[in-house]
């Protein structure tokens, strides 16, 4: 049986700014890591870290960029579809296109600045954008809520004999046949191709048994998979749209997904370069959905919203909407992380969307059975790392990408560690569906509460906040961050729901650190039930001997200072004089290490000092547990005493 795609254990907890640091039972997805020193947490740090590229405008850049992909329904679309509609509704529910249909009847304004913006931001290795306030990405739950696309079903590719028997196949194939032979008939008159509106416009006028695989055929070649030209219909899509029109359920949201990720590669690509050979890049991805997703996520960006009437897709919220005055986008971007709704489509519920079952009032762990619901079933796979799938017109006839959503747990509703690294298959395309279609054999999948906010491990916060943002391999403790950073929002809940910590209230850090431990402790708030003992505070309460309590009296930094010594202060001149050897280093001249201590005694030192402010920043996250502070006393005052 497949391991759980969600682990649960106890780990440190901070919020996204580093703040409340608490020690609680956390879910993520897998693979995680436990330390950036494991051999499988393997980054492209150079590509991760927020790009410096600037874009301001499209024509800034020495090439063109056209968005052949990002296409406005046709005059008179909405009547064929509002038509066909009325006869084929339950196939195309059974086929799982129903809401993709109707929303290719909603206009999508064009504003290349925002894709371009974003796009600066892309990491192909990671195939995420990476802000300096979090890693986000497009995922398979967008192409399911924005697009109405399906992630389960049969693959895009492949010959009919792969889904149907030996008779039904050799129907497929005569079907194909007429279609092709409709498309040679324009080719011989005088527009000369297939053109996308001639085709509409005989098929919609005359009656003809293929008029449902026709409609379809242009939905695909228009909508979904553009590709070669932009006003034909492809021959390449006849296989599929019969398949679609027999009720056949096909998994188009990792395909479409696929094309998003390639194209968005290709755009950071040419950015990076900035060639000038190239006059312009054509990118055949429906970027419309790239654009909505940003909107649908990022609130300081966000339009004001149609009202949707019920049973309308999810779309028809953006149709024709016009973006506001955005000022400096780039500006607007890099300081979103208070603004970006990590879950938008479990949080906005209202008669206009519809709860799903992965959005749940409470959390809770679900059996997975043979019979498992095909909500939850799409559910989990959004959740699991695989192999997309897509469709390419050219020599190879698909691309392949990876997705990797333990990257952005909290999209999801879960909790963030270090992700661990995914070794892509590098294989074809049928085994690349292979492990995307895998059967879900776990034991149990976990459902998070919609109301749940996602926090991020203690070191996962240092890890971003040094490494990412830094760029150095050092790990900052989480008492310097707490002091450079401003909670950003207070917490929230909604009404008839408690908070998800009962027993433990945050403070502000400098205020703490301040007082001394005794008074930390005695002024710590526990909840009454806590152990099934009324802590109000006091010695005894703690678990701590009389003898013990003398040293709490003193500040919690002269604890941290006399435990390392009065070195403390030396290591302070020690930076003013490695800054200045920096800079001597910078123009070309030799370095002189002037410090009273060698660089192996400054880096101990450090090191020690590291120790002893996550010790701190424990005892804190240990509030309510009388035991585990007290044993984090005994090991903070045996350190105190061996200097």
């Amino acid at each position: 049986m497949e391991d759980s795609i969600v682990e649960s254990r106890e780990e440190i907890m901070v919020s996204p700014t580093g703040k409340n640091p608490t020690l609680k039972t956390a879910h993520f997805l897998k693979p995680t890591v436990t330390s950036i020193k494991d051999p499988s947490f393997n980054l492209p740090r150079a590509t991760l870290r927020p790009s410096s590229t600037t874009v301001a405008k499209p024509g800034s850049l020495p090439f063109d960029v056209a968005f052949n992909g990002w296409f406005f329904p046709q005059e008179n679309w909405k009547t064929w579809v509002e038509r066909l509609s009325s006869k084929y509704q339950l196939t195309w529910k059974k086929a799982g296109i129903f809401d993709a249909i109707m929303g290719s009847t909603y206009k999508i304004n064009k504003y290349p600045n925002v894709i371009l913006e974003l796009g600066k931001k892309w990491c192909p290795e990671t195939n995420t954008f990476v802000f300096r306030w979090a890693e986000v990405t497009l995922t398979l739950e967008d192409m399911m809520f924005c697009g109405g696309y399906s992630v389960l079903g049969c693959p895009v590719f492949g010959p009919p004999e792969t889904f149907l028997g030996l008779l039904e196949a050799s129907k497929v194939r005569a079907i194909e046949e007429k279609l092709n032979e409709a498309r040679l008939d324009f080719i011989r008159s005088k527009a000369k191709k297939a053109c996308q509106h001639v085709w509409m416009k005989r098929f919609m006028e005359q009656e003809s048994d293929l008029e449902h695989e026709a409609f379809l055929s242009l939905w695909l070649s228009r909508f979904v998979f553009p590709g070669l030209s932009r006003t034909t219909v492809l021959k390449q899509l006849f296989p599929l749209a019969i398949r679609l029109a027999r009720g056949t359920r096909v998994a188009l949201a990792p395909a479409v997904l696929a094309t998003i990720y390639r194209d968005l590669t290709l755009l950071k690509g040419k950015m990076v370069a900035l060639s000038e050979s190239e006059r312009e890049v054509t990118l055949w991805a429906p970027f419309q959905l790239v654009l909505v997703w940003a909107w649908e996520r990022f609130l300081n960006l966000q339009p004001e919203r149609n009202l949707v009437q019920v049973g309308e897709p999810r779309l028809a919220q953006w149709h024709k909407v016009k973006k506001p005055e955005y000022g400096n986008l780039q500006s607007a971007l890099d300081s979103s992380g208070e603004y970006f709704s990590w879950r938008p489509y479990a949080t906005e519920m209202d008669n206009n969307c519809v709860q799903s079952k992965f959005y749940r009032e409470k959390s809770e762990w679900i059996c997975v059975t043979p019979d498992l619901d095909e909500e939850l079933e799409s559910f989990a796979r959004c959740l699991r790392p695989s192999e997309l799938v897509g469709i390419e017109f050219g020599d190879s006839g698909h691309c392949i990408e990876q997705y990797l959503p333990h990257r952005v747990a909290r999209q999801f509703g879960l909790d963030q560690d270090l992700p661990g690294n995914v070794v892509r298959s590098n294989v074809k395309h049928t085994m690349a569906w292979r492990n995307y279609n895998k059967p879900i054999s776990l034991g149990e999948l976990y459902i998070p509460s919609r109301f749940f906010s996602p926090e991020v491990t203690l070191r996962y916060f240092n890890w971003w906040n040094g490494t990412i943002l830094g760029g150095k391999d050092q790990v900052e403790s989480v008492g310097r961050q707490n002091k450079l950073r401003e909670e950003s929002e207070a917490k929230s809940c909604p009404p008839g729901f408690s908070p998800k910590c009962d027993d433990v209230k945050g403070r502000e850090s400098d205020r703490e650190d301040k007082l001394t431990i005794k008074e930390m402790f005695n002024s710590l708030e526990i909840d009454e039930n806590a152990n099934g003992e009324i802590l109000r505070g006091g010695n005894p309460l703690l678990g701590i001997e009389n003898e013990e309590m003398e040293h709490l009296n003193e500040p919690v930094e002269e604890v941290v200072q006399n435990a390392v010594g009065t070195g403390v202060e030396t290591t302070t001149e020690d930076k003013k004089e490695s800054e200045e050897e920096e800079k001597v280093n910078e123009n070309g001249g030799e370095s002189k290490l002037r410090s009273a201590y060698d660089l192996g005694a400054v880096k101990a030192l450090e090191d020690r000092v590291g120790k002893l402010e996550n010790l701190i920043a424990e005892i804190k996250a240990a509030r309510g547990n009388r035991l585990m502070v007290a044993n984090k006393w005994k090991k903070l005052k045996n350190m105190a005493n061996s200097r």
